[in-house]
């Protein structure tokens, strides 16, 4: 494409986006396109008046016809008339007279748009179509930090937004002056959808702020009805804006007050004041303040109820909903804070349930008040609340990281203590990790703190953080100093606490190939230590240290280490521990240390021996030898094809067809490298196809597929299918021999069958060196694992599909007349004569 090509089409779309911005934002040409398309459809088709009819086109429609625009006019009652008759409108007709409308807008829009950029000195290539917005630039202070200039930047967003809105009171006096809109909403609020309710209770409470329509509203007792009906629900917003629409009707009205009073509106708003929800809290008492204003009875309600004493609560506690703005920031009374976190954590789900239920925000807000109690205790409050998964979720999602931490700013060490702690709740959440690692700076800076709890529990909100997180290992092996000094607390000189969390830091870096040789050797050497701490009395301080040795010996200059500071000795004494994951780590472990001889002995072998002394150590009796024997085998063959001559003749083929064949009693190391070296060795190469086939490798192979099509030999499945594939492709005869024997082995395996797979069955525990996982956990790894499954049953399907279709044009018939080759038929095409076999 060259330049003026290019610029053709930069400028085409620039034309679609400004044409679908201006008609997305031009409220008239909004109107208009919709009723154009509705005209459009209606009469067209059965189905499109069908359609209409299911979305109640005929009121919308009707509506319009009553508007003020006679264009919409003429169009609405064009399309109510065709709605009555089903006409046959071929698809391409109304398909171009939406393409033509489109065309039309386009070259109504782009003119102006262009006009209007030529008369700013611009063309298309300097604006997008978006008219922008002039206003005051934000200008930051000097020397602010980031999350102060994070902050300000929102407030002054928030000002700046307040001086631009305001209500439009036109709008608010033709909803209150249009009975049927009331009607509307007030019927919408006995919908089951909440966000209908929402919405209706919204619009209710907009057109009682103007003054004309209180009265009218006042006048309908439904009205009032449903306002405090809707204050009795339990959705926060719901009651916001009931509350909203009282405070409104009842200003100034005396007739308004009188009604709302009786209905029971007082005690309803009382019962609001002692939400936890900063909005519901505002609106109730603005309502209060209303209806009370020159209302003897009413001021009399509040009374005897006990509103008195909940006002004065109230006045002496600020509450804000958002972190951000500093506006609606202030104090929630100390000891309803207390309350608040010793309800929490006695009755944790209950209460946890029904204040998600009520709203976050305040809760988060707490951590902002300027009452030392209020900021020791709005931690323990989230921290209790965030025991479960989709509860963290929310509490990260309303700030409630960015609030913790800056509670961990305050200089009082309770405080800080409790807002590590619950931070530590929230990062078993990945978002909330993410989050989290933002702040990693300030959080390692507490991990050095002389108060032992804010110390511990710092550590401890690292470890979560690291925990199957990526980018945060990433980044805390890119600050200066952060591994060292996770190494040095892994100690046994530090208090438990702090190790044990400690050294679970470290099974998460341990993890990861980047860091396993650093922490093995030079810079950190961490074995001595991790050895040492195998001797610890505490178990959870010995299973720390032995996953992360288990980590580490996946390198072999890590085992040559660990054997070097006489590992084996450590690793064979705690086989005497009386718990299961100790001995069964250690002995993992040892295991593991088995390879290393083997290793360096094939290593050393490897080039001396050449292909033929290779294919000796396949047939010893070491099964490490002998896995990586063939494993090197089959890697040679894939990387240098021409190996494939003289593995045939020094008889490779035979030793990999003897593993193959004796799969039952054959060890999966060993099985699984010497079906690829089949696969690899058959590679394009016909002789060696010939050979497999002529020692019935087929047999074999298929012999293979048929008995591991349980979702754990997944990968041996894998194999042999890779196998046969080669094996067959563009070879007729090895075709044949797979019609003639293992069909409806492939077609099983295509289809799924036996390819079966219960949740139940899968095991991950042993697969798992990172750490303990707890319930909830281990169902997201085990749903991992699960996926992982399916995507390797989909492979082999996938496999065992494509072999089927190799096969297609082998599927024939040799006639004993002729010798034609016939697909199908009783007769040959050829000559005529019923065919025989021969």
């Amino acid at each position: 494409m060259n330049e003026n090509e290019t610029r053709a089409l930069q400028y085409d779309l620039w034309k679609q986006r400004t044409a679908i911005n201006k008609l997305g934002t031009d409220v008239g040409a909004l109107f208009l396109f919709f009723t154009q398309r509705l005209c459009n459809l209606a009469g067209s088709r059965r189905q499109h008046n069908e359609a209409l009819r299911a979305n109640g086109a005929a009121q919308v429609l009707a509506a319009m016809c009553r508007g003020p625009r006679q264009d919409l006019r003429r169009l609405a009652t064009r399309a109510v008339g065709f709605m009555g008759w089903d006409g046959y409108i071929e698809q391409r007709i109304v398909g171009w007279d939406v393409k033509r409308s489109w065309e039309l807008w386009i070259e109504e829009v782009i003119p102006k748009e262009e006009r209007r950029l030529a008369s700013l000195g611009k063309t298309f290539e300097d604006g997008d179509g978006f008219v922008t917005e002039e206003g005051d630039e934000f200008q930051a202070p000097p020397g602010m930090s980031l999350r102060k200039l994070i902050v300000a930047r929102r407030q002054w967003a928030l000002r700046l937004a307040r001086r631009k809105e305001g209500p439009n009171l036109a709008n608010m006096k033709l909803l209150g002056s249009t009975p049927d809109v009331l009607n509307v909403l007030i019927m919408l609020t006995q919908e089951a959808d909440v966000d209908i309710v929402k919405n209706a209770a919204c619009a209710l409470s907009v057109a009682a702020f103007h003054e004309h329509n209180n009265g009218a509203m006042g006048r309908m007792p439904e009205c009032v009805e449903a306002m405090v009906r809707l204050a009795k629900t339990d959705d926060v917003e719901v009651q916001a804006q009931a509350a909203a629409t009282i405070a409104n009707l009842g200003y100034g009205d005396a007739p308004n007050q009188k009604l709302i009073g009786e209905l029971g509106g007082i005690e309803v708003l009382l019962d609001l004041c002692c939400s936890n929800d900063v909005d519901v809290i505002e609106s109730a008492t603005a309502a209060l303040a209303n209806l009370v204003c020159l209302h003897k009875a009413n001021a009399v309600k509040v009374c005897v109820a006990g509103g008195v004493e909940i006002l004065v609560r109230l006045v002496t506690s600020d509450k804000a909903a958002n972190l951000l703005d500093v506006d609606h920031i202030s104090e929630i009374q100390a000891n309803a804070a207390e309350a608040l976190a010793n309800l929490t954590s006695n009755f944790g789900d209950e209460s946890a349930a029904r204040i998600h239920t009520l709203g976050i925000a305040p809760l988060v807000l707490m951590c902002g008040s300027g009452n030392i109690q209020v900021k020791r205790n709005a931690p323990l409050v989230l921290g209790n609340i965030s025991q479960d998964d989709e509860y963290r979720k929310t509490v990260g999602l309303r700030g409630g990281i960015e609030a913790l931490f800056l509670l961990c700013e305050k200089v009082d060490e309770v405080t800080q203590a409790n807002a590590l702690w619950a931070l530590g709740n929230l990062a078993w959440q990945p978002h909330n990790q993410e989050r989290i690692g933002r702040f990693f700076n300030q959080l390692l800076a507490l991990c050095e703190s002389g108060w032992l709890p804010v110390q511990a529990n710092a550590i401890v909100c690292l470890a979560n953080c690291l925990y199957y997180n990526e980018r945060n290992r990433e980044r805390l092996e890119g600050t200066e100093g952060g591994v060292r000094r996770v190494v040095g607390m892994c100690s046994h000189e530090q208090p438990l606490p702090v190790q044990e969390a400690s050294l679970r830091a470290l099974v998460s870096l341990s993890y990861t190939d980047r860091m396993a040789l650093p922490l093995g050797g030079e810079p950190h050497d961490v074995l001595p230590m991790l050895l040492h701490n195998c001797r610890s009395p505490t178990v959870n301080v010995q299973k720390y240290s032995l996953m992360t040795l288990m980590n580490l010996v996946m390198h072999n200059t890590n085992k040559r280490r660990i054997l070097d500071y006489k590992g084996v000795e450590v690793l064979v004494a705690m086989q005497g521990s009386d718990t299961r994951a100790v001995r069964e780590l250690a002995a993992s472990i040892l295991e593991s240390l088995a390879d290393i001889r083997a290793v360096d002995e094939l290593a050393a072998k490897k080039d001396s021996f050449g292909v033929e002394g290779m294919l000796r150590l396949c047939q010893g009796d070491d099964l490490q030898i002998r896995k990586l024997a063939i494993e090197a085998l089959a890697e040679q063959l894939w990387l240098d094809p021409a190996k494939q001559e003289e593995v045939a003749k020094n008889q490779g083929i035979e030793t990999f067809m003897s593993v193959a064949s004796q799969w039952k009693d054959e060890d999966e190391k060993v099985l699984l490298p010497a079906l690829w070296a089949l696969r690899n060795v058959t590679h394009d190469h016909p002789a060696n196809k010939d050979y497999v086939g002529d020692l019935k490798g087929i047999d074999v192979l298929l012999d293979v597929c048929q008995n591991h099509t349980h979702f754990s030999t997944g990968d041996v499945l894998e194999s042999a299918l890779s196998a046969l594939v080669n094996v067959c492709v563009g070879h007729e005869r090895n075709c044949r021999r797979i019609l003639r024997r293992g069909l409806d082995v492939l077609i099983d395996i295509a289809e799924g069958v036996n390819l079966s797979l219960n949740a139940e069955e899968i095991e991950v525990e042993s697969e798992i060196q990172d750490e303990e996982l707890r319930a909830f956990e281990m169902e997201k790894v085990t749903e991992r694992r699960k996926s992982a499954v399916l995507e390797s049953q989909k492979t082999n399907r996938a496999l065992a599909t494509n072999l089927l279709q190799i096969l297609g044009p082998h599927n024939w018939i040799r006639c004993g007349h002729c010798g034609s080759k016939e697909e199908g038929g009783s007769r040959c095409k050829q000559c005529g004569r019923a065919i025989e076999f021969q």
